[in-house]
C-alpha cells in the first residue's frame, strides 16, 4: 500500500468515525489490488471500517464467474464490478448483512478483469476468498433432464431461445425432495431477483412465456431441501387447440401438466371451461392471452375431480388453460365452450336435475323496483338480472327454484304525537 492511499484510508476512516460521509476509498496503484487465481482460495483479515480490493482475470469462452466468502470471524461485505473498481453503491453484485459467507454470481463472464471490493465495519479474520469458473449447463430443447441436489445448492442451466417462438415453458417435475425454479433472461437470477420463481413447496415448478423474447435465459434451480431424480426440462410448450362444444377425453401422471387453447370470437356472450369425471384430481387454470404458469389455480372445485371457470362477456382473444395432475389422473372429460343459462320465468316454479359436482346457472329478469344480492334473492342494490349458481352433490337429485315473491312496504301515518304523561304523588 502506497503512503499516499494509506493516508486517504486514515482520513477516511477519521471523517466516516464523526459522520461525515464520504465516498469509499479507492486504489490508487496497481499495488492497492491483490490478484486472485482462478480456484484457489485465499485467507484474508481486514480490520473495522477497512477496504480491500482484489481482481481476477476471466479467459475467453469462460461460461460464469462465481466469487464467495466463507468461513472466517466477524463481518463484511462483497462487491464485483467488471473492469472498474466497486464502489459500495453501484456494483453488479452487492453483498452486505452482518456475515461472512457470500456467493457472487456472474454471467455471462465475458473475458475482462473483475474487480472485488471486501469492505468491513467491524472486522473480520482467516475468512477465505475464491474466485472460480461458475458451470452453467445448456440445455437441448424440450430434452429432459434428470437432476439432483442437496439442501442450499444453487445449480444454473441455460437455455437460448430463437426469434419467433411462440412460447417458453421451463419446467420441474417428479423425483423427490424439493427443488426451487428461478428464470431471468440475459442475466443470472437469484432467489430474491428473478423474472419467474417456481417455489410451490413440491418439485412440480413451472416458468411461462408466451412470445417470448429472443435470447439466453439462465436457469436457477436452488434445492430447498435435498433433491433427486428430478426432471428439467426447457422449450417450446405444446398446446392443444380446443374445439367450442366438443369435449375431449384426457389423461396424466401426477404432477404432469399439459396445455389447451381456446380462441373466443367478439361477441361471445358466456364462456366456461371445465374438467368433470373420470378418476384421480386435477386443477384447472386459466389465463388469457397468456399461459398460465403451474402454481396459478384460478378455477373452483365443484367436487370429486371436477373444475370450471366461467365468465360472462368475455373479451375476444386466445383462452389458455393448463391442467395439472394433483394425482395419477385418466378418462377426464374436458370442454370449453358457451355457459347454458336457462331462463326463468317470473314466480313459476322450475324442476332442475344435474350430475354430481356438475354447476348449474338460471336466469331471471326482475321486474322494475325488485333488487337481488350477490348473496341471495333480494339485497339492497338494484340490478336488472340476478344469476345463481347452483350445484348438486348427489346424483338424480332434484330441486325446486322459485323466486320469492316482495311484499313492497306502504308508508304509515303515526299521526301527531301526545306530550308524556305526568304522574303527580
Amino acid at each position: 500500500m502506497t503512503v499516499r492511499s494509506l493516508c486517504a484510508r486514515v482520513v477516511a476512516m477519521f471523517l466516516m468515525a464523526v459522520g461525515v460521509w464520504m465516498c469509499p476509498p479507492v486504489a490508487e496503484a496497481a499495488g492497492d489490488v491483490t490478484p486472485l487465481y482462478m480456484g484457489v482460495p485465499e485467507s484474508i483479515s481486514g480490520e473495522a471500517r477497512s477496504s480491500t480490493y482484489f481482481s481476477i482475470t476471466v479467459p475467453a469462452g469462460t461460461s460464469g464467474l462465481r466469487v464467495r466468502t466463507f468461513n472466517g470471524t466477524g463481518d463484511l461485505d462483497l462487491f464485483v464490478s467488471r473492469d472498474v473498481l466497486p464502489a459500495r453503491s453501484s456494483t453488479e453484485c452487492p453483498y452486505s448483512g452482518g456475515a461472512t459467507s457470500y456467493t457472487c454470481d456472474v454471467a455471462p463472464a465475458v473475458a475482462a478483469t473483475y474487480y472485488i471490493l471486501v469492505y468491513s465495519s467491524g472486522g473480520y479474520a482467516n475468512v477465505m476468498l475464491e474466485a472460480s469458473p461458475l458451470t452453467i449447463t445448456p440445455l437441448s430443447v424440450n430434452t429432459p433432464l434428470t437432476i439432483s441436489g442437496a439442501s442450499g445448492s444453487s445449480t444454473f442451466y441455460s437455455i437460448t431461445v430463437p426469434s419467433g417462438a411462440t412460447n417458453l415453458q421451463i419446467s420441474t417435475g417428479g423425483g423427490s425432495g424439493d427443488v426451487d425454479l428461478h428464470v431471468t433472461r440475459g442475466t443470472l437470477p437469484s432467489r430474491n431477483s428473478a423474472k419467474c420463481s417456481g417455489t410451490s413447496g413440491s418439485n412440480a415448478e413451472s416458468c411461462v412465456w408466451t412470445s417470448p423474447q429472443p435470447g439466453t435465459y439462465y436457469i436457477l434451480a436452488y434445492g430447498f431441501s435435498t433433491y433427486a431424480g428430478t426432471t428439467l426440462q426447457a422449450g417450446e410448450a405444446s398446446v392443444t387447440p380446443l374445439t367450442m362444444d366438443a369435449p375431449v377425453t384426457i389423461s396424466g401422471a401426477a404432477n404432469s401438466s399439459a396445455l389447451y387453447s381456446i380462441t373466443v370470437p367478439a361477441g361471445t356472450t358466456s364462456l366456461r371451461v371445465m374438467t368433470s369425471g373420470g378418476t384421480g384430481s386435477v386443477s384447472l387454470a386459466a389465463r388469457r392471452g397468456a399461459i398460465p404458469d403451474a402454481s396459478s389455480d384460478s378455477c373452483p372445485h365443484f367436487g370429486a375431480g371436477t373444475r370450471s371457470c366461467a365468465s360472462l362477456a368475455p373479451p375476444a382473444g386466445t383462452y389458455f388453460f393448463r391442467v395439472t395432475g394433483l394425482t395419477t389422473y385418466s378418462s377426464v372429460q374436458l370442454m370449453a365452450g358457451p355457459v347454458p343459462v336457462t331462463p326463468l320465468t317470473w314466480n313459476a316454479p322450475t324442476t332442475v336435475s344435474g350430475t354430481a359436482g356438475m354447476p348449474s346457472i338460471t336466469r331471471s329478469r326482475f321486474p322494475p323496483g325488485r333488487r337481488c344480492s350477490r348473496s341471495g334473492p333480494l339485497a339492497a342494490r338494484a340490478m336488472s338480472t340476478c344469476i345463481w349458481a347452483m350445484k348438486s352433490f348427489h346424483p338424480h337429485r332434484r330441486h325446486s327454484a322459485q323466486v320469492p315473491e316482495r311484499v313492497p312496504l306502504s308508508p304509515v301515518s303515526l299521526g301527531p304525537l301526545s306530550p308524556a304523561r305526568t304522574t303527580s304523588s
